[in-house]
């Protein structure tokens, strides 16, 4: 076997290669059809291709339809719901979570987040709080909710101005309280503020907010500040939800190009090594010629 004949036989196993590798990953991101938790304390659903984050100190309840996170009798859950709308997607995630649960909601409205456009839904109940935000993204529908028997409600307001977006939380928790009892914000790179309010029952409502991006997150509820602090994890599945993007197609693309840019190489071989063929050929003539 010549050098020209080597290099072939070296670049067609290199190209044998690079297809069977690209099979066998294809195969199995096709065949991955459960939830993985991950050492990184993130929750995997591959099949629908989004992660969140498991946060610290809440027991991980999660099956491979849906991430479900509990602690001090409040829950987040995730999941991606069918739905032609918005508002049927929230109804299935809810139906999920709390098949019993029937309750109007007392408010809608947009938020834009660091992680795309959300819709934010609130609903209360005698028993629970419920606030589902819900985003649409190439024909799924993903929802985040979060369950609160302790009437702890999370809420964000699209503003970054963080005074009056804690009071207007507060408003949508309840219309009753308009002016905080009390203020304290706290000073470095991202205030916290922490407003409480006197209800109509006579009962200390507390509103701690803060501002991400250019919005403001606001846990409003009748329980202690800590009990907010911990309910504040919910911001952070909200605001880590990734949603990983099909790059099936551009991992075709580049499979393709390899093996244009190798097919171009080969024959481009071929044809050379034809060409010394008939070169050593004419040489041979002419030195019979001159023999």
């Amino acid at each position: 076997m010549n050098h020209r004949q080597r290099i072939l036989l070296i670049t067609l196993m290199t190209a044998l290669a690079l297809f069977v590798y690209a099979d066998v990953n294809a195969q199995e991101a096709e065949s991955t059809e459960t939830a993985v938790l991950d050492i990184a304390d993130n929750f995997y659903n591959n099949a629908a291709g989004w992660h969140v984050l498991i946060p610290d100190g809440w027991e991980n309840l999660s099956t491979a339809e849906y991430a479900r996170f509990t602690r001090d009798a409040n829950e987040i859950f995730v999941t991606d719901p069918a739905g032609a709308t918005v508002d049927e997607a929230i109804r299935a995630a809810i139906q999920a979570a709390r098949p019993n649960f029937a309750a109007d909601t007392t408010s809608k409205t947009s938020i834009n987040l660091v992680n795309g456009t959300w819709s934010q839904f609130l609903y209360v109940t005698d028993s629970e709080r419920i606030t589902a935000h819900a985003q649409q993204y190439e024909g799924g529908n993903y929802v985040v909710l979060f369950i609160s028997e302790t009437g702890i409600q999370p809420i964000i307001i699209g503003s970054d101005a963080l005074d009056t977006a804690v009071t207007q939380a507060a408003q949508l928790y309840d219309s009753s309280l308009t002016q905080p009892v009390t203020s304290d914000q706290s000073e470095g790179l991202q205030p916290v503020r922490v407003n409480t309010y006197m209800n109509a029952n006579g009962d200390t409502v507390t509103a701690l907010g803060r501002v991400v991006s250019s919005s403001t997150v606001v846990m409003v509820g009748t329980v202690e500040r800590d009990a907010l602090v911990n309910a504040s994890a919910y911001f952070t599945v909200l605001n880590d939800f990734f949603l990983t993007p099909d790059t099936a197609p551009y991992l075709w693309l580049g499979v393709a190009l390899a093996f244009a840019i190798l097919a171009v190489l080969v024959i481009s071989m071929f044809l050379r090594y034809q060409n010394l063929k008939r070169d050593a050929a004419a040489l041979d003539t002419l030195l019979k010629e001159d023999a």
